[in-house]
């Protein structure tokens, strides 16, 4: 059959991958940009200046905006998006292009860190070993068409999560080669390339955290090493984590960081973070549930706060959660007691990554949204690779009885990943434009303000404004202190020429949100059709005293001032 002809051919495999994934995402190269990508890439005046990069210190006066703070947190996956905007402007289809390439590489480095585990101590005796490379295509095919990765890929600004799971990737495959290399200085260089990838993924984005814990886990799992060992040879990545609070810290005076530590490891309240926590354990076993079973995805679900750990949604979900975190410790276990064939090392060893890669974005610490699907994209290497080596464990389970069983098994594998690049492909097409996102969003989730939010902002773009006030009524009616819908509904009242209304939101909006450049933009220019010219300058100065990048701004501003003098 096909599938054995397929044996030790990593050309061709990759070549599989490759297809796979164009298929996959054809749709994409003229999508949109979406929601972030207006703070990230299109009203990101840092990036339109290669000055930043080589001297990041003469972005001070951009320190109000969401892309100053990315700068400092995330400044490699900034650059990259620096440099595409230097070759491409603003036309999406490079930025789409470097997306899906790091997309393609994140799938054929996980096939050759399935590869490499193979030839682990424990692993190269398993008697899977002679199945390594079709275990590795596998995952590698399951990663690129699955579905729940269009997030990550097609929404260009989530451009961090794949281009730090790809650092990710590489540190933890240099690693990987320099224990198994026979070679010292091949070793040695392996080592040190390993910890700059380290450095590169901590200085992309946050989740790279917990690269050190997962390099020692891989070390008690596949190498007869010691642990405290293991675990000298990994102090410079465990040093590598420093970055992220450093740079977290680093424009703060020396008396504000404990309370600025203190504002990070906390939400509004003690008990908004227990049920953060709470509601998060639900979250986590929806992202099992996506993984499994993708249907409904979602731009912005809505979902809804847990309040007691003892509700039937939350207890469930826990147990659920436990049984499988149970199950890989059973396998582990097992396997050091040479009861199970060593491969079940690989079906633990991706278990454990699913919840501890995810652990810093579902945690204890709260982030501003419950779910978002990208924040699976490294996690969800475990997964591919705990399922495709479950498979091929049952293949090899069946083989001595019935050829027929595992035929189907592996012909099985083969539709599965059929139905995920369709399933994928049509998932893309909801991320063609902001209509098709965002109306997608407001009908699978109802009752989020924010959609209908965005949906009515794209209905007013499409000169529909009825559509968009109904809207924008509905968001502010799901959610009466949501200070973006505020400002919408007031832009649309402008429209309508109904200014005394305008302004109400508009100044509605700034109570609920100070620090918010759009309400004093809209403000100044209320007030310059009416004539107010004092109040539509200090309304300018002061959307650009929150965004400096704001250029719309500075043009009303200078005219103004121009026609005051």
């Amino acid at each position: 059959m096909l599938f054995f002809d397929l044996r030790n051919n990593k050309a061709l495999h990759f070549f599989l991958i490759a297809v796979i994934g164009l298929i996959a995402y054809a749709n994409t190269f003229n999508s949109s940009f979406h929601f972030d990508d207006d703070d990230y890439i299109v009203k990101n005046s840092i990036i339109k200046d290669l000055q930043f990069f080589t001297d990041p210190s003469a972005a001070i006066d951009y320190k109000t905006t969401p892309g100053y703070h990315t700068l400092k947190m995330r400044y490699i996956g900034m650059l990259t998006f620096a440099l595409n905007h230097k070759v491409h402007g603003l036309d999406v289809k490079g930025y789409h292009i470097v997306n899906l390439a790091i997309h393609l590489a994140n799938s054929m480095l996980l096939y050759l860190i399935v590869a490499l585990s193979f030839k682990t101590p424990f692993v190269r005796t398993s008697l899977l070993k002679s199945s390594s490379d079709l275990i590795a295509l596998f995952a590698g095919l399951l990663f690129v068409s699955h579905p729940l990765q269009t997030q990550a890929v097609t929404y260009i600004s989530q451009r961090f999560a794949s281009l730090a799971t790809l650092f990710y990737l590489l540190a933890f495959l240099g690693y990987i080669g320099s224990r198994l290399s026979a070679s010292r200085s091949k070793s040695v260089i392996l080592y040190v390339l390993s910890i700059l990838f380290a450095v590169l993924a901590m200085k992309t984005k946050e989740i790279a955290f917990t690269l050190p814990v997962m390099l020692l886990l891989y070390e008690v799992i596949f190498f007869d090493r010691k642990v405290k060992v293991s675990v000298l040879y990994l102090v410079p990545f465990f040093l590598s984590m420093l970055i992220i609070p450093v740079s977290l810290l680093g424009d703060l005076p020396k008396e504000d960081i404990v309370g600025a530590l203190d504002q990070a490891l906390r939400a509004d309240s003690a008990i908004a973070r227990h049920g953060y926590l709470l509601t998060e354990i639900r979250v986590v076993a929806t992202y099992i549930r996506l993984f499994l079973l993708p249907i409904n995805q979602n731009v912005d679900y809505d979902y809804p706060f847990s309040h007691s750990f003892f509700g039937p949604p939350t207890l469930s979900a826990a147990f659920l959660l436990l049984s499988i975190a149970s199950f890989g410790l059973y396998l582990l276990y097992r396997s050091k007691k040479h009861e199970l064939d060593q491969s079940v090392r690989l079906i633990a060893f991706g278990i454990f990554w699913f919840f501890i890669t995810l652990a810093v974005e579902s945690g204890v610490i709260p982030t501003k949204d419950l779910i978002f699907e990208h924040r699976m994209y490294l996690p969800s290497v475990g997964l591919c690779t705990a399922l495709i080596t479950s498979a091929f464990i049952a293949v090899k389970k069946f083989k001595d009885r019935r050829n027929a069983a595992r035929d189907v098994i592996t012909a099985g594998l083969c539709v599965l990943i059929v139905l995920m690049t369709f399933a994928a492909y049509k998932r893309n097409a909801a991320w063609k434009d902001e209509f098709s996102l965002w109306s997608d969003a407001a009908s699978k989730s109802p009752q989020n303000a924010r959609a209908h939010n965005n949906l009515g902002k794209v209905y007013l773009e499409m000169g529909l404004i009825d559509d968009a006030f109904q809207h924008f009524i509905t968001c502010i009616t799901l959610n009466p202190r949501y200070a973006v819908g505020h400002n919408s509904l007031g832009t649309a009242y402008m429209r309508m020429g109904l200014v005394d209304k305008a302004e109400e939101h508009y100044l509605r909006a700034l109570q609920l949100e100070p620090v918010y450049d759009e309400p004093y933009f809209n403000l100044g220019i209320l007030y310059l059709e009416k004539g107010f010219l004092d109040r539509a300058e200090m309304n300018f100065k002061a959307a650009l005293s929150v965004n400096p990048g704001y250029q719309q701004a500075r043009t009303f501003l200078n005219y103004v001032t121009g026609r005051n003098n």
